[in-house]
């Protein structure tokens, strides 16, 4: 439920701001599971910051994170 809860959040971030995509490679698409520590990869184009738990994320030169 609080990963849900995160990448709901981080949708919700990017949602509001005009022009930036972010694309999230992993983890799929509906996914359930029961583990407290997840990878997540992803692509983000014209974002200036990304944030999970209050922690940036580094992005690529490519605009990638993980």
């Amino acid at each position: 439920m609080r990963k849900a809860i995160v990448l709901l959040s981080i949708f919700l971030l990017f949602a509001a701001r005009v022009g930036a995509e972010l694309y999230i490679y992993e983890p799929p698409d509906k996914l359930i599971t029961f583990d407290e520590v997840i990878m997540s990869r992803g692509k983000g184009e014209n974002l200036d910051i990304l944030k999970v738990n209050a922690e940036a994320l580094k992005f690529n030169r490519d605009g990638s994170f993980s």
